[in-house]
């Protein structure tokens, strides 16, 4: 039986490209009414993926000449497709199916659902949407060096580029194209589909493994710690822009300096709620947890902990802030359900810290600076961004404070790699107190009298 496929004819064994050209272009090619090509295609999977690369061809070329644009040469020879294997089950789920597979059988954050779609969408825009069983190693070299390496970050969103096929706009010239570590994020998401396709019978091995690209810097490096100096700078900057007294800076300064001394994550302080703030034997806490009457994510196991608040916090007067916060609640607002932080609000994907992120670089960032290290932030020569804070709070536990390495790690929601997993299991409720002792070592050197009190 044969199977009907959009712009392809099927004459026995033989399949071929069919397209009919717009009736005021049939001028460009000598009157034809259509395009009409054999696809060297031994069965319909191949037939498939020639003719949406040629069908984005020929889209292309008939934009080009609706913008006066005349017949080049490069039109009349498409790009060479990757062969999928002449042995490949043509009975294999397609890759899309498998992902959906995937996304039912382990769920997971809306953000990483977002993330998976748009890497395999460049993947199926490049190489067609194939039997999981077709994709090869040369295929996939083809894509990353290719493709993903010459694509411009989030060109999808740019009206520039509407109307071109992925193959087309890889060719042009940019600018800016795809950091390595996007790359390997990319590469990395489909990697979990393909694996999956193993664990469950549909593959034999994995073509994606090892064709990560190696990273200039060190990942201690991707982020730089901020200077003793710098962070000094970062206070006095936002005692002045919080010094008009909108309740929403205040906000953005106690999330910034509750980072700072405890080594969250930005995510993990700004999606707290007021019964979030808890006490221990006495000692004020952050319970950081994913659990709750309101939407709330954390990146993995570790990061699920109670930690004790810096003194310094509470010096400033974090806890009068939250007794303030606390005593706003009602019986239809109870703690359970109320952010600590009222007015900084999650996007679509989620991230509650993305505001907090986005006034640090577009505000304070500038501000704190001087000239010379924008310069080097912009020539990306260093990398200056809210969560320096955590790479500032880390280097300083292990170089100033001189922590003990398992604290700092459970301080900080890092697995341990000291211990096993079932030894992990059993330790995870670390008392409070046995944290605060290394924490009070932490110290910033900073003049904090100008903030003192005043929040």
């Amino acid at each position: 039986m044969q199977v009907k496929i959009r712009n392809v004819q099927q004459r026995g064994n033989s399949f071929f490209f069919r397209l009919s050209i717009p009736k005021e272009l049939q001028v460009h090619y000598n009157g034809q009414k259509e395009i009409y090509k054999t696809l060297e295609a031994f069965d319909s999977f191949c037939a498939v993926s020639k003719a949406s690369e040629l069908r984005a061809r020929y889209k292309e070329e008939f934009r080009f000449l609706k913008n006066g644009g005349s017949l080049q040469p490069e039109f009349s020879a498409p790009a060479t497709i990757a062969q999928p294997l002449p042995h490949a089950d043509p009975l294999a789920p397609l890759l899309s199916e498998v992902l959906e597979e995937l996304l039912t059988a382990r769920p997971c954050k809306h953000k990483t659902v977002l993330d998976r779609k748009s890497s395999v969408r460049l993947l199926t825009d490049w190489h067609g949407d194939l039997p999981i069983t077709q994709y090869t190693r040369k295929m996939f070299l083809d894509f990353r060096d290719i493709g993903l390496r010459k694509l411009p970050p989030n060109f999808y969103k740019l009206d520039k580029f509407e109307g071109l096929s992925i193959h087309a706009i890889a060719k042009k010239q940019h600018r800016n194209t795809m950091q390595p570590a996007t790359v390997n994020h990319k590469l990395g998401h489909i990697g979990t589909v393909f694996n999956y396709a193993v664990k469950h019978g549909y593959l034999s091995r994995n073509p994606l493994v090892d064709l990560v690209l190696p990273l200039e810097k060190l990942p201690s490096k991707e982020r730089d710690s901020y200077s003793t100096d710098q962070l000094q700078r970062l206070i006095d900057t936002m005692a002045d822009l919080t010094a008009s007294g909108k309740v929403k800076r205040h906000q953005y300064f106690w999330v910034t300096m509750s980072c700072l001394y405890s080594g969250a994550r930005l995510n993990e302080i700004a999606q707290l709620t007021l019964d979030d703030i808890t006490t221990v034997d006495g000692i004020p806490c952050f319970n950081i947890t994913s659990e709750g009457e309101l939407a709330k994510s954390l990146k993995n196991r570790s990061s699920c902990r109670v930690i004790p608040i810096h003194p310094t916090l509470i010096d400033l007067g974090f806890m009068r802030y939250y007794e303030e916060r606390l005593s706003r609640t009602t019986r239809y607002s109870p703690a359970s359900r109320t952010r600590l932080w009222h007015n900084i609000y999650g996007d679509k994907d989620g991230n509650t810290g993305r505001g907090v992120s986005r006034w640090f670089n577009d505000t304070a960032r500038p501000k704190f600076l001087t000239n010379e290290e924008h310069e080097d932030h912009k020539a990306k020569r260093k990398s200056y961004c809210f969560h320096s804070l955590r790479h500032t709070f880390i280097s300083q536990a292990q170089n100033q404070a001189r922590m003990n390495p398992r604290i700092e790690m459970r301080l900080t929601g890092h697995s341990d790699a000291f211990i096993s997993e079932e030894h992990a299991r059993y330790g995870k409720d670390m008392h409070p107190k046995i944290m605060l002792e290394e924490l009070e070592k932490l110290d910033f050197g900073l003049d904090l009298s100008g903030i003192r009190g005043r929040y």
